[in-house]
């Protein structure tokens, strides 16, 4: 979700001219990377590495959202953010727990799919998805893939009885 908005904050500041920021924000992102890697590889290895990564995104995407919202002002859907995280926390912990028990690169497309299914359950079990998402995914994906659509929405899409004209 970070990396994503982080993405749309760039969009944003690109199309606003504001390179500058852009620029700050990669510059804070680096350092902060440099100094926690500096720090953290001799303790904890490659994990060092990787929470040097993510401190530099997580810096990266607040600086820009912040000052994105200084320019034209930042309306972000709780609700759908709350769920994205809930759901991406529930994918990190089955992976996590996959590779624990089970450590082989070998298995790269089990943890795959197993990251997915639990992603997409936990839009299912969070109520994320509502019909107007699914009409808006029927519309963007060519009309070939109706029938992938419409499984994806029998098995994300909680119906409240009163809603199911894409059918």
């Amino acid at each position: 979700a970070v990396v994503c908005m982080r993405i749309v904050f760039r969009s944003v500041l690109l199309s606003l001219e504001k390179t500058r920021i852009i620029f700050e924000s990669t510059i804070i992102g680096i350092l902060a990377d440099v100094v926690l890697s500096f720090i953290l590889i001799p303790i904890a290895g490659i994990v060092g590495a990787a929470l040097g990564r993510v401190a530099m995104n997580l810096l990266i995407f607040g600086y820009m959202g912040y000052r994105v919202n200084e320019i034209c002002g930042l309306h972000i859907d709780r609700e759908a953010a709350k769920n994205s995280l809930i759901g991406s926390l529930a994918m990190a912990l089955v992976i996590s727990i996959l590779e624990y028990l089970w450590m082989s690169r070998f298995l790269l497309p089990l943890y795959v799919v197993a990251g997915g299914l639990t992603y997409l359950f936990m839009l299912r079990t969070l109520r994320a998805v509502n019909m107007e998402d699914i009409v808006l995914i029927k519309k963007i994906l060519p009309k070939q893939l109706n029938g992938l659509v419409k499984i994806l929405a029998d098995f994300i899409y909680v119906s409240d009885k009163k809603n199911r004209e894409f059918r």
